[in-house]
């Protein structure tokens, strides 16, 4: 039986210190990533592709905030 290699590690395989680092060392917390690591059942790659999403998210939602923000801002002006 030959067994083909598709990149990804079973789950078992990597130490879930390993795991935690790889996410970590993207700038991310270890609350984070446990948090990621849960919700994908351990797949580091889904993980790291959700954290980013809701920074992305969360970037867009400030970025959002100043706007409106410098609008009222501007309206006030003398």
């Amino acid at each position: 039986m030959c067994a083909t290699y598709t990149g990804r590690v079973a789950m078992g395989a990597t130490s879930s210190t390993a795991r935690l680092d790889r996410i970590t060392a993207l700038g991310f917390s270890v609350a984070e990533a446990r948090l990621a690591l849960e919700h994908t059942n351990g797949d580091v790659d889904r993980a790291i592709l959700l954290l980013l999403a809701k920074r992305r998210q969360e970037a867009a939602a400030e970025q959002g905030l100043a706007n409106r923000v410098n609008a009222i801002l501007r309206r006030q002006r003398p």
